[in-house]
């Protein structure tokens, strides 16, 4: 005789965990009610045991007090959390964007809101009044929304005024690929500048202007015909940094082809001519020094491209 087991009841503030459709775990706590609608919060885990450890995690948050602050403005806490948070754990292209996003966008229009206070009309207003394109408008709300969240794990704030707020959607810019005429004229016209070679492994190998300026000779081996990709030069505020990519896969060695091979080699002689041999860097300015991308943007690519009457891309 089969013997029934009975699920126990569960009692508010127990909350719950379930696996989702792509296998992964979610756990779930109510945390009561908020202008009659009940509260919830979550968190995402790959397994069943870490979403335990999760939900653990998540009942004692809610078992601790509220500390809000009154007198805090929404533009101080924001201040705060860019020094706190973002600028130690973030690129410094990372900061300079979400720092772009609240000193013109968010802090205009509620940085004088005290941080309780902020609800979602405030978020609402503040969408409204952004008129500069759809991006920066869903920009400064996921900036905006990720710093809240911030403050609703530190129980300054019982919720986050941005979940009640439908998220601003700008649609992606078309991509118009250079054709292979395109490429060859590009090319053509480049043959006897200083850094025909970049053009060249640009178009064979696809990489992206911060790593083809931050390429290294140490990256480049001409007799296995192939190059790895292991940092790019990020510029930001007219300085370079030099940083790995991304994510793991943009670390990757790219096979060169025989036209590949002799433009680098014709490059590895004009440094040497340009006493710039000393250099780590395989394209540098005639100084030796890293090419800036704002620089060779506007003063090479952007005239090559009007010149040959083609439309700019990057």
């Amino acid at each position: 005789m089969l013997k029934k087991i009975r699920n126990r009841k569960r009692e508010n503030g127990d909350g719950s965990i379930y696996q989702k459709p792509d296998g992964t775990w979610r756990a779930v706590l109510s945390v009561g009610m908020i202008g009659g609608k009940r509260q919830r919060r979550s968190r995402n885990a790959p397994t069943k045991a870490v979403a335990r450890r999760k939900l653990a995690e998540l009942r004692e948050e809610a078992r601790r007090p509220f500390r809000a602050v009154p007198s805090l403005s929404t533009a101080d806490y924001l201040a705060g959390w860019l020094k706190d948070i973002i600028e130690p754990n973030k690129s410094t292209g990372t900061l300079s964007s979400y720092s772009g996003a609240v000193n013109n966008h968010i802090r205009p229009h509620i940085g004088n809101t005290k941080l309780v206070d902020l609800s979602a009309l405030h978020v609402e207003g503040m969408l409204s009044k952004i008129d500069v394109g759809q991006r920066t408008k869903e920009l400064s709300f996921v900036v905006l929304k990720a710093a809240l969240s911030r403050a609703v794990r530190l129980r300054i704030l019982d919720s986050n005024p941005c979940d009640a707020v439908e998220k601003p959607r700008s649609e992606r810019e078309e991509i118009f690929p250079f054709s292979g005429q395109e490429v060859d004229s590009i090319l053509e016209a480049t043959e006897d500048d200083r850094l025909h070679s970049l053009f060249v492994l640009a178009f064979t190998t696809g990489l992206r202007q911060g790593e083809l300026f931050g390429l290294r000779w140490d990256d480049v081996n001409l007799e296995a015909r192939s190059i790895q990709v292991k940092q790019q030069a990020c510029e930001v505020g007219g300085k370079i940094e030099f940083k790995p990519p991304k994510t793991k896969a943009g670390l990757r060695s790219i096979k060169l082809t025989d036209r590949t091979i002799e433009a680098l080699a014709n490059r590895r002689q004009i440094a040497m001519k340009e006493g710039n041999a000393a250099s780590e860097l395989v394209f540098t300015n005639n100084r030796g020094s890293v090419v800036h991308r704002s620089n060779f943007g506007s003063r090479g690519w952007r005239t090559l491209l009007r010149r040959l009457g083609l439309k700019h891309r990057g």
